[in-house]
């Protein structure tokens, strides 16, 4: 925050600022337990996409349930790195993706001009409207990702009935985001 938006805009400050509450002043009430233990665990997913060996990501994954099935490091220019594991257990196929840590990331990061996409159908029932604006690096790691990822998730694991959870950091999450976004509609 400039030193200038603290002195002049100090409602702003302080609404963004107050305990448990949003912009608006809305209560947003605390965190239970298992709410951060949950954050926690996710936080554990977007990390350890970072990850470069195969193994330790395998062990990690598994202390957490997961079986690692594939791990993407190749990064380039509009694309991030990526694994996805699964939970036998509980249903779930994991896709962790990586944020910027690499200068090919650092490109796509620099892809900033905002372009225009149409979706298949409205993001849920509140929204009709089908055209989104995107970040162009994240929009194109997302589409590269989404045409990686679509045959395994939509003829392998939705049909057996996996929840999908997609997290990331930084680069990843907003990656993550739109990717979710993307294959929802």
């Amino acid at each position: 925050m400039t030193e200038e938006h603290r002195i002049n805009h100090p409602e702003r400050r302080d609404a963004w600022f107050q305990p448990n509450k949003d912009a608006r002043g809305s209560d947003y009430g605390d965190a239970t337990k298992e709410e951060m233990k949950e954050l926690s665990e996710l936080i554990d997913f977007a990390d350890w996409a970072y990850e470069e060996d195969f193994m330790v990501l395998r062990d990690n994954l598994a202390t957490k349930g997961y079986k690692l099935l594939r791990q993407d490091l190749i990064t380039e220019p509009g694309r991030v790195g990526h694994y996805i594991a699964l939970d036998k257990k509980n249903r779930v196929a994991l896709l962790g993706l990586k944020g910027t840590s690499t200068y090919n990331d650092m490109l796509t990061d620099l892809l900033g001009k905002s372009v225009e996409h149409e979706l298949e159908g409205p993001f849920d029932d509140e929204h009709d409207n089908k055209i989104i604006n995107c970040h162009e690096g994240i929009y194109t790691a997302a589409m590269v990702l989404a045409d990686d990822t679509e045959e395994i998730i939509e003829d392998l694991l939705l049909p057996r009935g996996y929840k999908l959870l997609i997290c990331g950091h930084s680069l990843g999450a907003g990656a993550s985001c739109l990717l979710g976004l993307l294959l929802r509609s």
